[in-house]
């Protein structure tokens, strides 16, 4: 009679499980929905990396979600001691929801390639690995790895030009709050778009505008195609000779131009997760409404 070892026991149930999951893979698409749903919808806590360059700093994170809407605290755990808290209700503008995961009525596959490419475990749980990559060059590539039970997002890569990584988000350790149960479902708000007087000149295919924040001396406009985010902040200044340039920092970069508006002069700044050319077109692009 033949004994199997333990090693060769466990060796035959990943190759079985292997076998079933190929057999019917989940959709890539539908992964994507269910991670956008779970990100605003389920509580819970945990530690993560966050990676850029040679920089590396680890986070602690808790989301708790209830009837009265999510609760969110960050607390940096090396270098100065910072937090972050933050309480939203469910109901809210999209822009609001931008960084929360997908938004499903959006056609992600006009502008990107999604596609599963494999498995991995991160932080001990088993995840799908989904690649959304740019059908440009208006727009980053992202690398995310969805936990199979939850569908909560274990590492997020962000990739640039030749598929250089420019920014990774990973968790090393995660667990459910209370009972896993989820909260109902978000429903959508009136819209209530600020009225502004810039508006966009030229955007990539797919990018549109969200919402606005406006003050007396600087506007705010938010744009996104669904995956990726950024803003362009416009203020009136004394001297047309304003500084100029950009700046980078991992995925997110900045561009600081200047407009002219008839005798006015103006500085504009296109900060978020997008090519420094996008941004800069988009900022330059800028036009006045009357």
């Amino acid at each position: 009679m033949r004994y199997l070892t333990l090693a060769g026991l466990i060796a035959l149930l990943v190759v079985a499980t292997s076998a079933r999951s190929d057999a019917n893979p989940p959709d890539a698409r539908d992964l994507l929905r269910q991670f956008s749903k779970a990100s605003s919808s389920h509580s819970y806590s945990g530690v993560l990396t966050y990676e850029f360059g040679a920089h590396l700093t680890s986070i602690a994170i808790e989301q708790q979600v209830t009837d009265q809407g999510r609760q969110e605290r960050l607390l940096h755990l090396n270098g100065q001691l910072r937090g972050v808290s933050r309480q939203q209700a469910f109901c809210s503008t999209p822009s609001d929801r931008l960084l929360q995961g997908l938004e499903a009525n959006v056609a992600l596959e006009d502008y990107y390639h999604v596609s599963l490419i494999g498995q991995e475990r991160v932080a001990g749980r088993a995840g799908y690995v989904v690649q959304v990559m740019p059908k440009d060059q208006y727009r980053y590539g992202y690398v995310i790895t969805i936990d199979q039970s939850d569908y909560l997002a274990l590492k997020i890569l962000l990739v640039g030009p030749g598929n250089r990584v420019l920014e990774r988000f990973q968790f090393v350790q995660i667990n459910n709050l209370g009972s896993g149960e989820t909260a109902g479902p978000i429903e959508d708000c009136p819209d209530t778009l600020m009225k502004v007087s810039w508006q966009a000149g030229w955007l990539p295919k797919g990018f549109r505008y969200v919402g606005a924040k406006t003050t007396e001396q600087r506007e705010m406009l938010m744009f996104t195609d669904g995956m990726a985010a950024f803003s362009v902040f416009i203020e009136s200044i004394e001297s047309p000779a304003a500084l100029e340039g950009k700046a980078q920092r991992g995925a997110t970069v900045a561009y600081l131009g200047r407009l002219q508006s008839g005798s006015q002069s103006f500085r504009v700044t296109a900060v978020g997760e997008a090519p420094i050319t996008t941004l800069e077109r988009v900022a330059l692009g800028m036009t006045r409404v009357y």
